[in-house]
């Protein structure tokens, strides 16, 4: 494969990973529904990038599958992800694998940023108080 197909191979799931997670349910359904599209399958089928696809894709399906308001975005999404699935389970598995790895984590930072933001606030809060109190 060229690298410039690699590289539109790349860049063509990751706006179709944008577009599944839109909350605009149209621009999720449409980018769910160009996988019957026979030239998408193929660009991003592409057998020496298929890992680097499922780790984009996954967190749009993922998230969509857990919290999308509309129910049918939900429905193509679980029937993409069953045709995924359906084509390569293991890798589907391990780009999922790494997807809930890379969510704890994030989830994980969060929380320490969180409770250093609280922290700051609260000495703030306290130097404030204190040039009152003198």
């Amino acid at each position: 494969m060229l690298i410039q197909d690699t590289t539109l191979a790349i860049r063509l799931a990751q706006r179709l990973n944008r577009c599944i997670m839109s909350e605009q349910y149209q621009v999720a359904e449409r980018a769910l529904l160009l996988w019957n599209n026979e030239r998408v399958k193929q660009i991003i089928g592409v057998h020496e990038i298929k890992e680097q696809i499922y780790h984009i894709l996954i967190e749009g399906l993922i998230t969509n599958a857990q919290s999308h308001w509309n129910s049918l975005v939900q429905g193509l999404t679980f029937y993409l992800m069953k045709l995924l699935v359906d084509q390569d389970a293991e890798l589907f598995d391990k780009a999922a694998d790494y997807f809930q790895k890379k969510n704890t984590l994030s989830k994980q930072l969060r929380a320490k940023q969180d409770a250093k933001w609280r922290m700051l606030e609260h000495k703030a809060t306290l130097k404030e108080y204190s040039k009152y109190v003198k």
